[in-house]
């Protein structure tokens, strides 16, 4: 059985992590509030496996595949059978709280709960949930289908499994952590 993944917020960086996890072999959910948002992250991520296929570092099987990989929602509690959610939201902690709180409600146990945040500690988002061992900094550098990096960030009660899952997602979507 493939793992799932869900993405919180489809915007630049959002997409970039549903594109390289799907072209990976992750099964993602792209979550976004506005269907609009999901249309315009879905194009660019199509547009953007084309130019890899046209490269000749992605056959266009695999394009399909990759795309055929991603469903997408404007309902959050669909998070609620993922081993893993990665949140791309706005840089604002009263959102990402907002979002934390709902996936602390709807994730089941042992869901690891990720945030690509470049600025808010660990530490303040995962306080949102009622399980801070489960949160964990997957910070990817944009744009994320060509730069290689992810810096992992640990708040101070991420557990050593939380943070070894976060780097076993990263590596197997061709990152460096």
């Amino acid at each position: 059985m493939s793992q799932q993944l869900m993405v919180v917020g489809a915007g630049l960086m959002g997409s970039g992590i549903a594109q390289v996890a799907a072209a990976t072999g992750w099964e993602v959910t792209l979550r976004d509030i506005s269907e609009p948002a999901l249309d315009r992250a879905m194009q660019g991520i199509d547009v953007s496996l084309s130019r890899f296929a046209a490269k000749g570092t992605l056959t266009a099987d695999d394009k399909d595949a990759a795309l055929a990989r991603i469903q997408t929602t404007t309902d959050l509690e669909t998070a609620a059978g993922v081993d893993l959610v990665v949140e791309a939201v706005s840089e604002t902690l009263e959102i990402k709280h907002e979002v934390f709180a709902t996936l602390d409600k709807v994730c089941r146990d042992g869901t690891v709960l990720a945030t690509n945040t470049s600025a808010i500690p660990i530490t303040k988002i995962a306080a949102a949930t009622g399980r801070p061992e489960a949160v964990v900094g997957t910070h990817f550098f944009s744009p994320v289908p060509m730069m290689q990096l992810c810096e992992l960030v640990r708040g101070l009660k991420t557990s050593d499994e939380t943070l070894a899952t976060a780097r076993s997602f990263a590596e197997e979507a061709g990152k460096t952590c």
